[in-house]
């Protein structure tokens, strides 16, 4: 039996119920479980609401990017006010006299940035022949000179979530190896579905299993759990991997929709926040077309 699925059969009353107390979990669950994706999962069945699991699998999907930390919460910073695409990133990455690096420019929507111990920017570090964007993924440390990290109002759902807006004026950084939008940003958007709706699947078992809800609904929950546990370990990038994604992510939202809560208060808790599990569907939506035409796939495969 894998750790992960004797873990969830084991009913407990949530141990989640702060950022604060997700950070001291994070350090029980890395010595339980060997991969991030598991220890999203048992955080998630851990958590007393859909914020502190959608944490949970964000901080893991940071970990199976980066590699593991224990420096506590990391952010990943890209959208601009022009948004995220690699033409709206203005911040510019420059080498200083002493070759050293430094940061300047602007950040919003950076989820966890005001809590954050490591902040990971995307910068232009100038043009390709090609004329797009050099884009590099940049270190930098919580309270380096120059940094300025201003909290964002509250969202309508989840929240708990702290996001904050950056201001970089001549930021010391460290450039990780590679491109960013190909080794980094682009991975990392497979990778955040993955493990925040193994995450989420997490919380809706952990929640319905405190609901003493049917067998049946249950083994199917472990069922999808353990679909996207596969394609956590598999290549972010594979557009294959993008086609059983979808069809997972459908099958998930579904069984979400049966999920039981244990009071009213969760439940209506729950009806708020789901409204995450949509935010990104545009994306997944041309992700999904771009993997059909890589594999070749006929007009009459799509419908």
């Amino acid at each position: 039996m894998t750790p992960l699925l004797e873990d969830l059969l084991v009913p407990r009353t949530p141990l989640v119920t702060s950022l604060q107390t997700l950070t001291r979990e994070f350090e029980t669950l890395r010595a339980r479980f060997d991969t991030p994706f598991d220890r999203a999962v048992a955080a998630g069945a851990r958590s007393d609401r859909l914020a502190y699991a959608f944490a949970a699998g964000y901080q893991a999907a940071l970990d199976r990017l980066l590699g593991p930390t224990d420096v506590g919460f990391r952010s990943l910073c890209v959208t601009e006010v022009g948004g995220g695409h690699p033409r709206a990133i203005e911040s510019r990455l420059v080498q200083d006299h002493a070759g050293g690096w430094r940061l300047t420019g602007t950040k919003r929507w950076a989820s966890f940035g005001s809590v954050a111990e490591e902040l990971f920017v995307v910068a232009s570090e100038g043009l390709e022949d090609s004329g797009k964007k050099r884009l590099r993924v940049v270190r930098v440390r919580k309270g380096s000179q120059g940094l300025t990290v201003t909290p964002m109002a509250q969202t309508p759902f989840i929240p708990e979530i702290p996001h904050a807006e950056l201001t970089l004026d001549n930021v010391p950084g460290t450039p990780l190896e590679g491109d960013g939008y190909l080794g980094y940003v682009k991975p990392f958007r497979t990778l955040e579905d993955i493990h925040v709706l193994g995450a989420t699947l997490g919380y809706g078992f952990g929640a319905s299993r405190r609901a003493a809800c049917a067998r049946s609904f249950l083994e199917d929950g472990l069922g999808l759990l353990f679909g996207f546990r596969a394609l956590a370990e598999q290549p972010p990038l594979a557009p294959e991997g993008h086609l059983a994604l979808a069809g997972l992510f459908r099958r998930a939202q579904t069984w979400l929709g049966d999920a039981q809560w244990s009071s009213q208060e969760e439940s209506a808790r729950w009806e708020r926040d789901r409204t995450l599990l949509a935010v990104a569907n545009r994306a997944r939506g041309e992700r999904l077309e771009t993997a059909w035409r890589q594999l070749g796939a006929k007009d009459s495969l799509v419908r």
